[in-house]
């Protein structure tokens, strides 16, 4: 039996069961995130939710479903904090944060989510509103995410269900609706906009300037900024990541198939245990070196002259 945990899927209200992500899985999102493929790695995070789990996929569930499963998955799999290493603006000192994903996570899933509805266009043509479902949209794209907040469409009693369709199918059926749907849409996401002016993830405060000014870090729902936090959890460096392959496979004699089938936070806890044995040995060479007899000026030996 495999190691799960159960994460609470806020648009469902229940709590499904996932399994951890490997470092099989978590060098494929360090690709994708080190080149920049943004549309690749939303598929990719996508298709991971299906994996981890035996009861949903994907397109059962919204973006803040999503988003809470991620966030939960890179908790459990890889630390439930996030080190930052910030730059002071008016100094340029580096200066350290930490981001508890858990307190986020916590506040995100007991946030009251406004529920989705149905608004008559017109007499023939009727759409269901609900939470946007993609966690990344390209930038200015307004017909992408006004197709993104639909997840029905009904005309002359016929039903389109566009939360299972690919986006460009879903935007060339919205695109056939009536102008006023986009205003419907846009009065609907103006009320889930002004809900989330109060989800401040991380506040920022250089200890570098005296009485420095605050800058806080929000969550938005028709923006990219939650696609953009799960990703900065996720990313390290891909050469940092071989070194940690390496350090194992070398000082441990892990097999390369052993360690891609293990988590993240396993293979580091791997590694802080080797660098705590080496400075153990390290420290009782040091304490014999100093307490060795010394004879004739040789530590522990003769003077042969």
């Amino acid at each position: 039996m495999t190691f799960h945990f159960p994460v609470l899927i806020p648009s469902l209200n229940r709590y499904v069961n996932f399994r951890e992500v490997t470092n099989r899985q978590y060098k494929n999102i360090i690709k994708f995130s080190q080149n920049a493929d943004d549309k690749n790695l939303e598929i990719y995070f996508n298709s991971l939710i299906d994996e981890l789990n035996d009861d949903i996929t994907h397109t059962d569930i919204n973006k803040i479903d999503k988003f809470c499963i991620l966030l939960m998955v890179r908790s459990v799999s890889i630390g439930p904090e996030m080190k930052l290493t910030l730059t002071c603006e008016e100094t340029g000192e580096l200066y350290t944060g930490t981001i508890d994903l858990n307190k986020i996570l916590e506040y995100i899933c007991n946030f009251n989510v406004i529920k989705g509805r149905k608004v008559k266009i017109n007499s023939d043509v009727s759409v269901h509103v609900d939470t946007p479902s993609q966690l990344y949209s390209d930038a200015g794209d307004l017909i992408g995410l006004i197709s993104d907040s639909i997840s029905e469409v009904i005309v002359n009693q016929k039903k389109w269900t566009l939360s299972s369709l690919p986006a460009d199918e879903r935007v060339n059926i919205v695109n056939k609706l009536p102008g006023i749907t986009f205003m419907k849409v846009l009065e609907y996401a103006d009320k889930y906009i002004t809900r989330f002016d109060d989800v401040v993830i991380f506040t920022d405060k250089s200890p570098h300037v005296d009485n420095a000014d605050p800058t806080e870090y929000k969550l938005g729902l028709y923006d990219n900024s939650m696609y953009d936090f799960i990703k900065m959890c996720y990313s390290i460096d891909l050469q940092e990541y071989y070194t940690l392959i390496y350090t194992l496979c070398e000082t441990m004699k892990f097999s390369a198939e052993y360690i891609e089938s293990i988590t993240p936070i396993e293979a580091n806890l791997f590694v802080s245990y080797k660098q705590a044995e080496v400075a153990r040995q390290n420290e009782d060479n040091k304490r014999q070196s100093n307490s060795s007899p010394t004879v004739g000026g040789q530590p522990g030996g003769m003077d042969i002259r």
